[in-house]
């Protein structure tokens, strides 16, 4: 299969101009895709030398495939013949406890379906009406490309809602898979069919339920502008192919490109190859109106408007400072905080892991954790050793006190949910909450005394951190002082973060990042709850602190 890949990625052609400008904007180079789909492959292959799904894993991908058709309701336009003749042949022989699903908008599509699965006594054929789905927030978007007659690019975002709350195999109709891409696809947590115009397609691809990837591709679908218009619209104004490039196989790319866990096995599979064939990869969207579509690009943007880069350009403006030149940080920070909307409805696991361990990172006071979910989860399997600074200690006469009804510990619990194969280790200066449990280790500190802070490194011991956080005593002299102290113990490649940030303490930490030089964000997350200090200060580590500092 890599060697089919290889040859893939060989014989493709120039970027195209959507890639060209993602991987420029990034600070990439015209290889970088390349290189992702290699290193990529390369983690699945070693990952099939162990026995068992490490603990990290995602959820299995169930034994369930996909095929949509959506066309106009007046004048339904059919799947091929061909198409259903291959479709209904590769079911049967795919293992017989697959369930096979058949989306359509269309009665006489589903009755033709049906009509032709029991020819062929396809037992498993399941015809399901797209209104299961309706009430995801994009379903609105469906319906409005379904309007224009764009159905295939409406059928592009459906997929997406469809594996979101299902999970499984997704295919064209055009497409057909043996069983053996079903078994590799079931022992990954992502499967993508590369194509030789070097990006991912979408018409091929599989993930479990819930899965984050897909999430995260939902979530800019729903605000589109979470992609810098530099590369994500062709011109100076929003136009009908934007919608395709942002809503395909190239928004899929961009997305898996920023987003994609170190840990996470994906499966690459080449465009054709013995065991996946594509009858058609004649574009939908040319020149050429196919099965009823419209023109596309002969077509005014059904989704996209001015209006929303121009509110997502203002969102940025107002909540993230970026210092330093990072443009791949830029990117990522761009996508999470004009997703803000669609998280807080949407949590991710990290958010039900903090929540539910009574932590405030998430759906409270705080949503960092949403955050987390995509900056740090991709680093799960890779970080090993995790620092927080204050542990919400319950005891009134103590200057952090969180409330009395509240739990200490409950962050440090959470970051072990999170990243099961790492040490979890926490500080705080009231000695009277300081616990050992499995994976989570604790001691005391006073982060306004740099001795207190040398002494609690030189009690922990160990390599460095890969994650450090202060959610200690939120002042900017406190942090300061633990700064100093803390981050020459951070990793190289590790993130130290400043949580919870007051109003009155951004003008010192704006201040202090300009004068030093480095990269750094600080990042005010949108939250209708909390207007006072719902704002991070990221540091990513291996740079050099001033002096004193």
């Amino acid at each position: 299969m890599n060697d089919r890949v290889e040859a893939c990625l060989a014989a493709g052609s120039a970027l195209h101009p959507f890639m060209a400008r993602f991987t420029a904007a990034i600070g990439g180079s015209p290889d970088s895709f390349a290189d992702f789909v290699r290193q990529s492959q390369a983690r699945f292959e070693g990952s099939l030398l162990q026995s068992l799904r490490s603990r990290h894993a995602t959820a299995e991908i169930p034994k369930i495939t996909h095929r949509i058709w959506v066309t106009s309701g007046e004048q339904p336009a059919m799947p091929p013949d061909s198409y259903m003749a291959n479709y209904l042949k590769a079911n049967q022989a795919l293992p017989q406890d697959m369930l096979h699903m058949f989306w359509t908008n269309s009665a006489a599509v589903a009755e033709h379906v049906q009509r032709h699965a029991a020819q062929a006594h396809c037992v498993n054929l399941c015809t399901v009406g797209i209104g299961m789905v309706s009430e995801d927030p994009m379903f609105t978007k469906v319906l409005a490309l379904l309007t224009h007659r764009k159905f295939v690019l409406a059928a592009d975002v459906l997929k997406f809602v469809i594996l979101n709350r299902f999970g499984g195999i997704y295919a064209d109709m055009g497409i057909t898979f043996d069983q053996q891409i079903v078994d590799l696809a079931r022992i990954s947590d992502y499967a993508f069919v590369v194509s030789d115009n070097v990006f991912l397609q979408s018409s091929f691809f599989a993930c479990a339920p819930g899965a984050d990837l897909c999430r995260m591709f939902l979530a800019v679908m729903n605000h589109p502008a979470a992609f810098l218009p530099e590369f994500a619209l062709l011109g100076q104004t929003p136009c009908a192919l934007d919608e395709v490039h942002v809503f395909a196989g190239f928004g899929l790319t961009a997305c898996a490109m920023l987003f994609l866990p170190e840990s996470a096995r994906a499966l690459m599979v080449p465009a054709n190859s013995p065991n996946l064939t594509w009858e058609s990869q004649r574009s939908w969207y040319g020149h050429e109106a196919k099965h009823g579509n419209a023109i596309v690009d002969q077509t005014p943007p059904s989704v996209f408007t001015e209006a929303m880069f121009s509110e997502a350009a203002q969102v940025w403006q107002d909540c993230v400072t970026l210092f330093g030149t990072a443009p791949l940080l830029r990117a990522q920070l761009r996508a999470l905080i004009v997703t803000a909307p669609y998280f807080a409805e949407h949590p991710t696991p990290f958010c039900r892991r903090f929540f539910f361990q009574g932590s405030d990172k998430a759906l409270s006071w705080h949503n960092y954790a949403y955050i987390y979910n995509y900056l740090l989860g991709t680093r799960v399997g890779r970080v090993r050793r995790i620092l927080e600074i204050g542990i919400d200690t319950n005891r009134l006469d103590v200057p952090s006190t969180i409330g009395a009804t509240d739990v200490p510990g409950a962050s440090l619990r959470g970051w072990r949910e999170c990243f099961p194969d790492a040490t979890v280790v926490g500080a705080a200066g009231d000695v009277r909450i300081l616990f050992q449990d499995e994976g989570i280790e604790t001691y005391w500190v006073d982060q306004t005394r740099a001795d207190a802070v040398a002494r609690l490194f030189d009690l922990s011991g160990g390599p460095p951190f890969d994650v450090i956080i202060d959610d200690g005593l939120h002042s900017f002299a406190a942090n300061q002082t633990l700064l100093a102290g803390a981050y020459p113990h951070l990793s190289a490649d590790g993130v130290y973060i400043v949580e919870d940030v007051a109003n009155h303490d951004v003008a010192a930490w704006m201040a202090f990042l300009e004068s030093a030089h480095i990269v750094a964000a600080v990042l005010s997350i949108p939250n209708a709850n909390n207007q006072s200090d719902n704002r991070l200060v990221i540091i990513p580590g291996g740079q050099n602190l001033p002096r004193g500092q």
